[in-house]
């Protein structure tokens, strides 16, 4: 077997994705995804693309029986292995199989997908083709995401929403994108606090931000600052967005320093900002360690950057936290999204998806 390996270029991922799917169709393998500058005058001024690299698997003729009797080996062994990590509860089954290889494909914990792909075949008693078992799997990740509802900005007691997270995760471009967004497309008085100020210059660009789209920023340095703050801008405003400082979850000072700051200001709603891109283990200390703040939705950045999206739908299952937003791009505030467990499904399903979803239909005919 060879490899067809071929690099798109595009404004975002689901561009490129949807560029990749026409010309090398549904058994490309998303190899890489990387952001680089624009070239020519949008390079100057910052624009950057989105470059991915794409593989397709072309099997000789000649190889065509080894592969089918290599593929087999591949799937009963997966099979064992997911059926001895779930307790024998949801075991792969063969037509299953591809559903299975294409969540592991996206990072989705391997006991997880296997709890998943025995659901989905636990609606159909008897073999299916794999189209029939793709929508299934994609039925049964839609039905276990979980998804809150969006932020809403109120006239009478307005809302207290704060961003945490560690350093690097975005918490302050998704403050601007969040506040200027309900500022500009809703028509809504938003204002920010944020006491982001150990670094010079740091509530800047947010500042920037907020006299672009009518918002209202107001820096603070101590707890009673923010208290009052806050307190002032329920009385002007529809909602308060609170943007916090990051540091190392494993430091216990900061988290500790951290619960004063959000007691000082009492949120209605605590979102824990990661990156798309955070290896799974790590997220998952990370929600363990926020979770003494009492956070109480997920929000994940980067997806533009990301290759994989299994770790938005382990940490959602892991937590049994509901997603808010996502942030697909750096344009303020453009690239925010609702978060949606439909696309999420069909992301994991449908992207990066294997040869094995092809071949399968030949080794169960």
């Amino acid at each position: 077997m060879s490899l067809q390996i071929k690099k798109f270029k595009g404004r975002d991922v689901p561009e490129v994705i949807g560029r990749i799917r026409r010309e090398m169709g549904l058994d490309a393998i998303i190899v890489e995804t990387r952001r680089k500058r624009a070239g020519g005058l949008r390079g100057l001024l910052g624009a950057t693309l989105v470059e991915v690299t794409a593989a397709l698997p072309v099997v000789d003729p000649g190889e065509s029986r080894r592969w089918e009797a290599r593929l087999q080996e591949i799937k009963q062994m997966l099979a064992a292995v997911a059926s001895s990590s779930t307790e024998g509860r949801y075991p792969v089954r063969d037509d299953f199989a591809g559903g299975y290889l294409a969540l592991l494909a996206q990072g989705v914990e391997p006991h997880l997908a296997a709890e998943v792909v025995g659901r989905a075949a636990l609606q159909c008693p008897g073999a299916v083709d794999p189209e029939r078992a793709r929508q299934l799997v994609q039925e049964v990740l839609c039905r276990r995401i979980s998804v809150g509802s969006p932020v809403r900005p109120r006239q009478v007691d307005p809302p207290v929403v704060a961003l945490v997270g560690p350093t690097g995760a975005g918490k302050s471009t998704t403050v601007a994108k969040l506040a200027c967004g309900l500022a500009l497309q809703g028509g809504h008085r938003i204002s920010v606090v944020t006491w982001d100020t150990a670094r010079p210059g740091k509530a800047e660009p947010l500042q920037a931000y907020g006299e672009l789209c009518g918002v209202e920023v107001i820096a603070v340095s101590t707890p009673q600052e923010a208290r009052e703050a806050v307190r002032q801008c329920r009385q002007r405003s529809e909602m308060v967005v609170v943007d916090t400082a990051g540091g190392s979850f494993r430091e216990r000072g900061y988290v500790t320093m951290l619960g004063r700051w959000l007691e000082s200001t009492m949120p209605e709603e605590i979102h824990l900002v990661l990156s798309a891109n955070t290896g799974y283990y790590e997220a998952l200390a990370m929600s363990d360690a926020y979770g003494s703040l009492g956070y109480t939705h997920l929000l994940f950045t980067k997806l533009d950057e990301a290759a994989r999206l299994g770790l938005i739908y382990n940490l959602v299952v892991a937590t049994g936290k509901p997603m808010s937003y996502w942030g697909v791009g750096q344009r303020v505030p453009d690239d925010l999204q609702v978060a949606d467990a439909a696309g999420l499904s069909a992301r994991l399903v449908r992207d990066s998806i294997p040869v094995f979803w092809s071949r399968q239909a030949a080794g169960s005919a």
